[in-house]
C-alpha cells in the first residue's frame, strides 16, 4: 500500500524567468506570497466527438487534457520583481524610478513549489507558464499592494521525449539563485 502524501503549507516558492527558449535553471524565492493565493488548477477535460448521421453512437471520441492555470499574488515588490518578472525598465529621468512597459510581450515564468510531509520532501515544478502580470494598489488600509502573476502552464520537454505542463518531483529541478 503507497504511503500517503498530503501537499499543504507550501515551504518555499521559486520563480524562474526564462530567456530566449531555455527553461530557467535557478529561481528567486518568493518569501512574501499572500495567504491562500497560490492557486495552480486544471480545466475539465474537453470531449471532442465526431457524429454519425446513420447512428446515435458517434464515429470517434477524443479528450484532450484541460489547460492548467496558475495564480499568486505577492506583495513584495522589490526591484528584481518589477524589473525581472513584471518587465517594468528602469529610468533615470526626470527621476530615478521604474516604470510600466505600454505593451506586454508575452512573459515566460517558471515555478517550483517545495512541499513537506512528514519526511518526504516534494517539489511541484511547472516548467513554463505565460504569464500576464499586473500590479494592484486597492484598500490600502487594510490590505497591501502586491503583484499577481497569472497565466496558463505550456507544455515543455522535461527530459527527451517527455513533455509536460506540470510535474511533481523528489528533488528540486531549480535551485535558489545566489542572493535570493
Amino acid at each position: 500500500m503507497a504511503t500517503k502524501t498530503l501537499y499543504t503549507k507550501a515551504l518555499e516558492i521559486l520563480v524562474g524567468v526564462w530567456t530566449g527558449d531555455t527553461a530557467p535553471e535557478t529561481g528567486d524565492s518568493l518569501d512574501y506570497v499572500i495567504a491562500d493565493s497560490l492557486s495552480v488548477t486544471q480545466d475539465d477535460p474537453e470531449e471532442n466527438t465526431i457524429d454519425c448521421e446513420t447512428s446515435d453512437s458517434p464515429i470517434l471520441t477524443n479528450y484532450t487534457a484541460g489547460s492548467y492555470t496558475v495564480d499568486l499574488n505577492n506583495a513584495s515588490i522589490d526591484t528584481d520583481f518589477l524589473t525581472n518578472v513584471m518587465g517594468w525598465e528602469k529610468i533615470t529621468e526626470p527621476n530615478e524610478g521604474y516604470i510600466a512597459p505600454e505593451t506586454f510581450a508575452t512573459r515566460y515564468i517558471s515555478l517550483q513549489v517545495k512541499f513537506t510531509y512528514g519526511s518526504k520532501t516534494s517539489y511541484l515544478y511547472i516548467p513554463r507558464i505565460a504569464i500576464a502580470p499586473k500590479l494592484v494598489f486597492e484598500s490600502l488600509k487594510t490590505n497591501v499592494a502586491y503583484g499577481t502573476l497569472s497565466g496558463t502552464a505550456e507544455s515543455y520537454e522535461i527530459t527527451e521525449g517527455k513533455r509536460t505542463a506540470i510535474g511533481l518531483f523528489d528533488t528540486a529541478v531549480m535551485t535558489k539563485s545566489a542572493g535570493a
